[in-house]
């Protein structure tokens, strides 16, 4: 990105929008990757609930509801 701007491909307008934009994604998945390091690992083989793969809650929720 830098580079494009330093040639002139990007203009200043443009360059900042998009440097933001991209800041906040190195953000995320910076907090994600801490995330995953901080998570104990899955196992091989273990029969996880819905719940525990990462669905959102609201899924998990109708998911249960539907096992009867």
């Amino acid at each position: 990105m830098r580079l494009a701007w330093e040639i002139k491909s990007v203009n200043n307008n443009k360059y900042i929008i998009l440097s933001e934009q991209l800041e906040k994604i190195g953000k995320q998945i910076g907090g994600w990757l801490k995330q995953l390091k901080n998570s104990p690992p899955l196992q091989a083989g273990r029969n996880m609930d819905s719940c525990e793969t990462g669905r959102r809650p609201s899924d998990c929720q109708d998911s249960r509801r539907t096992r009867a």
